[in-house]
Formats: structure tokens, C-alpha cells, sequence
């Protein structure tokens, strides 16, 4: 016959009982420990939220930067497409020297200014100041009859700071990859081009016609025969 296993002689039915209550005991307990370490959870994320606020309070160069472009999107945003609306823009926001004029701008510094003949905002940058309160600016993707305009700072806002040191731009800077209008000197007319090289001295501008219709694929030209038609 087959052996039957028998339960230990101290399992009467009060023992049973009282085990099968412990698990009940110990399960109960359970979502208290949770709770206990979510409210540590919690606590500790709050812990790392304040050292990382307080390391952005910190006078540190990256964060002014974070805060700085924060600031900028939130206005032009609320600008675009306002004709008339002041633009406001300090150096300060921009992480700039204290010996700096709160809106002085600089050449070579991008920025997003007001055109006269729309009203609209458009991306350029500064090539110097004319007057006082006023720049002439490039625009990046300028009308071939209107290379510079002369904007007042009320209506310009500083995105980028250019290149340290940089001297005033007497004319509309060039670089290879710029997408122009060059004079075809065989029929005196402007057609579009592509700025491919430019001489050291700045005299000497190779273009690459976008239709040569059958001549030669490039031309070079002197700089007063070529115009800006999109910033690379």
C-alpha cells in the first residue's frame, strides 16, 4: 500500500489557524512599506531639483546662455508679426561684459530685426552703427534692390554675439556657398550664381552659374558685380 504523509502531531487546528493568518499579517503591512519608499522617492527627487536649481543660480556661463534663449524664444514668439511692437534686448541677458553698454550692439552680431517695407521680423547681421540708436544691417536672404537697411535698435534683437574684435563691415560680407546674383558681363544682366571661392584680398569672386545656357559654368568677377541673394 501506498505510505500516506501525515501532518506533525503539533498541527491542531488553533496552530493552523494562527499560520495561516501570519501571511495575511505580513501582506498587510506591505502597502505602508511602499508608501514609505515613495515618500523617500520623492523626497530625494526634491533634494536633486533644489542642488540643480541652485547650480543654475550659480553666476555659470551656460546656464545665463540657457536662460538667455528661454527668454528670446518666449518674446519672438509673442512679437512675430506685431508691426510697430518695441523689442527690448539687453547685453546682460546674453552673459555680456559688464563695461558694455546695456543695448549696444556689435558687428558681426546676428540678429532679428523689423523690415520697413512689411513690418515682419527677418535674420541678418550687423555691419556697423550709423548713428546713434541706429545699425546698418545684412540681411540674410536680402531683396537684390536692398542689400543693407538702416534699423533702429528699438526694432532689433540680439540672438548671437559675434566674433570678438571684429572691425565694422564696409559692404555686405561673402563667403563660398552664398547663393547670388552675379552680372553676366556679355549681356549686363544679373542672374542667380553660387559663390563658390574668394580671393584672399577680397577682390577677385568666383561664381558658378545656376543656368549657364550653353557658356562657360563660371565666371570671375569683381565684388561690386555680385550681390547677396541667400546667407549660407
Amino acid at each position: 500500500c501506498a505510505s500516506v504523509e501525515r501532518p506533525p502531531d503539533d498541527m491542531s487546528p488553533s496552530s493552523l489557524r494562527q499560520r495561516q493568518s501570519e501571511p495575511r499579517r505580513h501582506w498587510a503591512g506591505r502597502p505602508l512599506r511602499r508608501c514609505a519608499l515613495a515618500g523617500a522617492a520623492v523626497a530625494a527627487l526634491f533634494q536633486i531639483l533644489l542642488a540643480a536649481g541652485a547650480f543654475c543660480a550659480a553666476p555659470s556661463a551656460p546656464c545665463r546662455e540657457a536662460v538667455a534663449t528661454a527668454r528670446m524664444t518666449r518674446r519672438w514668439r509673442a512679437l512675430r508679426g506685431r508691426p510697430g511692437s518695441q523689442v527690448v534686448v539687453t547685453v546682460e541677458e546674453f552673459g555680456g561684459d559688464e563695461d558694455d553698454n546695456e543695448t549696444s550692439l556689435r558687428p558681426g552680431d546676428r540678429v532679428s530685426a523689423r523690415f520697413h517695407k512689411d513690418g515682419l521680423l527677418y535674420e541678418g547681421i550687423i555691419l556697423y552703427q550709423k548713428r546713434e540708436d541706429v545699425y546698418d544691417i545684412s540681411w540674410d536672404e536680402p531683396d537684390e534692390s536692398e542689400q543693407i537697411t538702416s534699423v533702429h535698435i528699438r526694432d532689433i534683437a540680439l540672438l548671437e554675439r559675434g566674433t570678438p574684435g571684429q572691425e565694422k563691415y564696409s559692404s555686405v560680407p561673402l563667403k563660398a556657398g552664398d547663393k547670388v546674383w552675379a552680372l553676366f558681363l556679355e549681356e549686363k544682366q544679373f542672374y542667380d550664381a553660387t559663390l563658390i571661392s574668394v580671393s584672399d584680398d577680397e577682390k577677385a569672386f568666383v561664381v558658378k552659374w545656376d543656368d549657364p545656357t550653353g557658356g562657360q559654368p563660371t565666371s570671375e568677377l569683381k565684388r561690386r558685380d555680385v550681390k547677396l541673394r541667400e546667407r549660407n
